[in-house]
């Protein structure tokens, strides 16, 4: 197994992660990291302070504007961080990039991860606002988690990147919180990513407006559909399909 030495994170200015909060948004179920990672960037004009790079990722830049950028980005908006991955995240780099991470948050003493993502459910087109689910890891986690009244995961099995990130908060006793909104298993979802935010929202006392995202909603499934077929195919080769007991033909 690779260590965390083939994952570098490269600071563009200096970064203070101390009692900070730190939002990862990966690709997986219905892209609901991505979407509302990038609308966060956006809609809170969040600045671009850093990177991530290794042998490990795909041999790619992405273009934003014209201009080149790294495809796992770390962007900064008062004292919150934000790890943006625009490419599904390899298995084979799955457990040093968690390692990385999670030691980085640590080290800089920063006060709580939060991962957020989907939550695969058959019957997503009958559901008009989907809800969001958590999973926690830490006392403060817990108490987070409590004071916003989220609805907690009892229940079910975690499979990829979030999962690892998890098993190393609970060694290294990091907290960390997991936000999971009902989502389409295979199609972009903006509207899963619209829950999401508003939930972030409240954890950061930060007042944000989705309706310019479930406008562009339309958009969004379009622009994202080619990232959505090469996440579904990393999440089958990771088994994604056995989380939360969805059958697997879910994710072929």
């Amino acid at each position: 197994m690779e260590n965390e030495s083939t994952i570098e994170i490269v600071h563009k200015k200096t970064i203070n992660t101390e009692n900070s909060k730190i939002i990862l948004g990966f690709p997986e179920v219905g892209l609901v990291g991505t979407i509302a990672s990038m609308f966060l960037v956006e809609t809170l004009k969040m600045e671009e302070v850093g990177y991530l790079r290794s042998s490990l990722f795909p041999p790619l830049i992405i273009l934003h504007k014209g201009k080149p950028a790294f495809p796992v980005r770390i962007y900064s908006y008062n004292n919150t961080f934000l790890i943006l991955s625009e490419i599904p995240i390899p298995p084979a780099a799955i457990f040093p990039l968690s390692s990385k991470i999670v030691n980085w948050a640590k080290e800089n003493k920063a006060d709580i991860l939060l991962m957020i993502g989907g939550l695969p459910v058959p019957n997503r087109m009958d559901i008009e606002k989907p809800d969001v689910f958590t999973a926690v890891c830490g006392e403060k986690a817990e108490r987070v988690v409590e004071q916003l009244g989220i609805k907690k995961l009892e229940e079910g099995m975690m499979v990829g990147p979030y999962a690892a990130m998890f098993m190393e908060c609970y060694n290294k006793n990091v907290n960390a919180v997991l936000l999971s909104a009902q989502a389409f298993a295979r199609y972009p979802d903006p509207g899963a990513a619209a829950s999401v935010v508003t939930v972030l929202s409240r954890i950061l006392g930060v007042d944000i407006d989705i309706k310019p995202l479930l406008e562009r909603a339309e958009e969004l499934r379009i622009r994202l559909r080619d990232l959505m077929r090469t996440t579904s195919q990393t999440m089958a080769r990771m088994g994604k399909s056995q989380e939360h007991g969805i059958p697997p033909m879910m994710y072929v």
